[in-house]
């Protein structure tokens, strides 16, 4: 049963903070009245019949730091592996080795990311998790829990929200705001940040950056995203010892100005392990009396099926495949199909609830539309979030197209939000969909529904519309037509620099469409292997070679894993490829992947990156051939170091004590 607790009044906390005295007795109740904003301390998504603490749920993120070389670099004479490597391997592996350790990620915890980098823009994709992170991070700080910072005062600030307000300065929009959340006079509280900014005793979460960019045109919203990123360098030059972590969508970061100063950070996507123990605390934060029945047969279905462990390694998707299963027990393997499943149980329960009385019929396939028309109509205006006067307005328009009077607007706004939580008031006067990748499904819905294909086709560089377009392909029931326009010949859309057709079109065929023109499909991968393999830009080869591996069927990594013993591609190219496969790859290649780790005819360097990449796959079956490899004395001493990394990233408990025996081994060598 859950356990009762009490929690003072908003009222009562109001007039605590009235009778404060000092600016620690202030602050001590601003703390205490954070942990018990909703805002910040839970989590509801969709129709979850009670929120659940974000305390109780959150799964340790990971964040890693990539510093990568310059784009048009391409690899070097220098950097080619075919004469040093025949002069002497082991030299050129250990060369290569401190250069990985020097140029590729490194994992970092979220404190000590912070810690390390106490200015840092945090990336991700959509649902990755970064404002459930940033509500940790307040958390624990208001708490005074947080490892190495124990003293730091959390601000939490949502982007959107400072742009409308219409204010300049982050330090007038926070004292204002908590003025009017948490009673601290305005004033006081503008001395006392500025005085704790100064002294370095602040930690500033700034949540949602690509939310600042809205406007209705292009011009206006690339405007607001620099009117913001001033306000925060400003601030962060004015205190230079404060620590400011930023959140923003990766692709709207890398299209835009970065901030100077700043660290690029990125969310890194859910191991299997942590979706099991996201699993365990969703069901236990539920307080579900089958908590551990349910645990355990959600993780088998997941376990059996590597396409769902894909999508589970978005927390978000991962949080909408556990709603899905509650209702149906049976899960799709398309992203699309999946939101498309959570709304449609979503509007079912709210037509079996809602009151069927009234003198008026608002159905729920017109709600559902109307859902559509509204997404359609503000993502076109590049807006997240929108006044109650102009949604009021949109469903006015809308109301007549299904013979109910427009002056019965507010109604249905007043219904949709009190059934659903879909679409709600996020601020005074100000709505929103409850996660910008709603609105951005159902953007997608009404573009398929209208055929309006020509607006993604305009829009396929603009990292706004870039969602919209995957989902959007993977709901429409052939995606032939748009995919030709992208790839074909005869298409009057030209390539660019960036082989941006090329690539998105890679890029759609993740989301799993249906493709009804013959041989369409197998025309994108070839094209995109000829790019991975022409290419003398080393990040384009990248992005080719992950858009590849993402498509994961099996043509596309047999391709793939072929190309890794091919000696006549370069050893940098062939790295690429291991590592993508080791990050992107499915589990199950890691059978085809062991063959080539033992291959002594095979690139010694190569071999290495295929043993990383075997660690990170996480497919644990291969821990006793690992093992195996390990205890071969005739092995090159570099790959069975690599090897014995992948064995403790792989984390097999099992092999335990056949490790063991290796360590007491006096034979072995001494590194090793």
């Amino acid at each position: 049963m859950e356990p009762k607790r009490a929690i003072p009044s908003q009222e009562n906390r109001r007039q605590r903070m009235f009778r404060a005295v000092s600016d620690d007795e202030r602050l001590s109740l601003y703390c205490e009245a954070l942990l018990a904003d909703p805002r910040i301390t839970l989590l509801q998504i969709l129709d979850m019949q009670r929120p659940l603490e974000v305390a109780r749920v959150y799964v340790p993120l990971r964040i890693s730091e990539e510093r990568q070389r310059e784009y048009n670099t391409p690899v070097s004479d220098e950097e080619s592996t075919e004469t040093t490597i025949a002069d002497d391997p082991n030299v050129w592996i250990e060369e290569e080795r401190q250069r990985r350790e020097r140029s590729v990620e490194v994992i970092y915890d979220p404190e000590k990311a912070i810690h390390t980098f106490p200015r840092c823009v945090i990336m991700g994709g959509p649902g990755a998790g970064k404002t459930t992170l940033l509500q940790h991070l307040a958390i624990m700080a208001a708490q005074r829990s947080m490892s190495g910072m124990p003293s730091l005062l959390p601000i939490y600030v949502e982007l959107e929200s400072f742009v409308r307000s219409g204010l300049h300065d982050l330090l007038d929009f926070v004292s204002t705001t908590w003025e009017g959340a948490y009673a601290f006079p305005a004033r006081q509280a503008r001395l006392l940040l500025a005085n704790y900014l100064d002294e370095g005793k602040v930690l500033l979460l700034l949540d949602a950056l690509e939310e600042a960019v809205v406007g209705e045109t292009l011009e206006a919203a690339e405007h607001s995203y620099e009117a913001v990123s001033q306000a925060i360098l400003t601030l962060a030059a004015g205190y230079p010892k404060a620590s400011l972590v930023v959140t923003m969508r990766k692709a709207s970061y890398r299209q835009h100005k970065p901030l100077v100063g700043f660290t690029a950070l990125e969310v890194m996507n859910f191991r299997f392990e942590d979706v099991k123990h996201f699993v365990h605390n969703w069901y236990d934060a539920a307080y579900d009396l089958y908590a551990e029945e349910k645990s355990a047969d959600l993780i088998k279905l997941l376990d059996t099926n590597p396409r769902l462990q894909t999508m589970a390694a978005n927390p978000l998707l991962l949080t909408l495949i556990m709603l899905a299963y509650e209702d149906n027990l049976v899960l799709p393997e398309r992203r699309a199909e999946l939101y498309q499943i959570c709304i449609e149980t979503l509007l079912a329960k709210w037509d079996a609830r809602r009151e069927i009385s009234r003198g008026w019929e608002f159905k729920t396939e017109q709600k559902h539309q109307l859902l559509k028309v509204i997404a359609w109509h503000f993502h076109r205006k590049r807006q997240r979030y929108f006044t109650e006067h102009d949604l009021l307005q949109v469903i006015a328009e809308f109301l007549p197209a299904i013979s109910l009077p427009a002056e019965r607007n507010n109604d249905i706004l007043q219904e949709i939000e009190s059934e659903l939580g879909v679409l709600k008031e996020q601020a005074m006067g100000w709505y929103g969909f409850l996660h910008l990748t709603l609105q951005e499904y159902f953007a997608a819905e009404y573009i398929n529904d209208h055929q309006k294909y020509e607006e993604l086709l305009r829009h396929r560089a603009d990292p706004w519309w870039e969602e919209v377009e995957l989902l959007c392909i993977g709901i429409t029931p052939d995606a032939s037509l748009f995919l030709q326009q992208l790839c074909s010949q005869n298409s009057t859309l030209r390539e660019d620099i960036f082989y941006t057709n090329v690539l998105l079109a890679g890029r759609c065929l993740t989301a799993r469409p249906t493709v009804r023109g013959t041989g369409l499909q197998a025309q994108i991968i070839e094209r995109l292997f000829e790019l991975l393999m022409s290419t003398q830009y080393s990040l384009l080869r990248q992005e080719a070679i992950k858009v590849v591996c993402s498509i994961g069927v099996f043509e596309t990594n047999s391709k793939l894993v072929t190309l890794l013993s091919d000696e006549r591609l370069k050893v940098s190219m062939r790295w690429n490829i291991a590592d993508a496969l080791g990050t992107l790859g499915e589990r199950s290649i890691a059978a085809d992947l062991m063959p080539l780790l033992s291959d002594e005819r095979l690139n010694a360097f190569v071999r290495w990156n295929i043993a990383d990449a075997l660690g990170t796959l996480g497919e644990r079956s291969v821990a006793a051939d690992l093992v195996q490899l390990l205890s071969d004395e005739r092995l090159n001493a570099e790959l069975r170091r690599g090897t014995a990394d992948a064995l403790g990233t792989l984390g097999e408990r099992s092999v335990a004590a056949d490790l063991v025996q290796l360590l007491a081994d006096d034979q072995q060598e001494v590194d090793l």
